[in-house]
């Protein structure tokens, strides 16, 4: 038991590349630079790329991101800073009026409640620091630190927080001097990676609140030699397109049950190969997109 607990663990942080390149096509698609270390240099950039995990939410308009972007491209020019007094305000009118109208409350279907703090209030705070690039501001802080202030605005909450962490971590470096408990930051934790995660360790308590489950996801691969960053990225490669790779390797619907536990059987991924879906994946560069592994 605990030789397959352990090949499923080894599958999935393989696929942790995958993860890498299908956010590469997302960088690519939307027109940012593919050297995520040039997001430095710009802070428009750093806040088209934030984009990307403002409205990473259940049940979010998934237009969002496309309104945001568009906001910020256009207030900018209007503007010529991204933290000058009027910025803020300018982005989110301009997202205000990109989103659906709704005729019988008379306003605009923003769902400000969860939208207004990621798209207005975290340029209010860029404004208040001094700097304008939201990435260098986050680098600037711990990685404790910079997490508890994504998290201080509403509509973030801690797997939005950690996905983008993890990201900046990933493609653009490393928090220096992080103490490895901190890794649990880096954790983005959503239905995948709990269900992939019970399956490839004897999880304790799999209902434990976000922050609580990456800390034991955290030393679980540690204490099988398991990168818990790139197992994060597998989990969730794997877990959001399990049906497409199953067909993809073969596996008939029937072979994909447990009918002991009488739930889908996650544990088939163990026999996934990274390496033949890495090469599909490139070939799928070169061919029309249908979103099939994007992120």
């Amino acid at each position: 038991m605990e030789k397959q607990q352990y090949s499923l663990a080894k599958a999935l942080q393989g696929f942790g590349k995958c993860y890498d390149i299908a956010h590469s096509i997302w960088v690519e698609r939307v027109g940012l630079p593919s050297e995520h270390k040039e997001l430095l240099q710009s802070a428009v950039n750093s806040l088209l790329y934030f984009t990307r995990y403002a409205h990473e939410r259940a049940g979010r308009n998934p237009s969002f991101p496309i309104y945001h972007r568009i906001a910020i491209i256009k207030a900018y020019k209007e503007e010529g800073d991204v933290i000058s007094p009027a910025f803020a305000n300018r982005v989110w009118e301009r997202f205000e009026k990109l989103t659906p109208w709704d005729a019988k409350k008379g306003r605009y279907k923003t769902n400000e409640k969860l939208t207004k703090e990621p798209v207005c209030k975290v340029l209010e705070k860029l404004r208040e620091s001094g700097e304008a690039n939201l990435i260098k501001y986050l680098r600037g802080r711990s990685l404790k630190e910079a997490h508890k202030w994504l998290c201080g605005f509403r509509g973030i909450g801690n797997k939005v927080a950690s996905l983008l962490l993890r990201d900046i971590w990933c493609y653009i470096g490393e928090w220096p001097d992080t103490p490895y408990s901190d890794h649990k930051f880096l954790q983005p934790i959503d239905v995948w990676v709990r269900l992939l995660s019970r399956e490839a360790f004897p999880m304790s308590n799999g209902h434990l609140g976000d922050l609580a489950f990456a800390e034991q996801l955290v030393n679980h691969c540690k204490s099988e030699r398991i990168d818990p960053i790139e197992f994060n990225k597998g989990a969730w490669f794997v877990g959001s397109h399990f049906d497409r790779l199953c067909h993809f390797f073969k596996i008939a619907e029937e072979d994909r049950f447990d009918y002991e536990r009488n739930q889908v059987d996650y544990g088939v991924a163990k026999d996934f190969d990274a390496t033949a879906v890495l090469e599909g994946i490139t070939d799928f560069r070169g061919l029309e997109a249908k979103g099939i592994f994007w992120v």
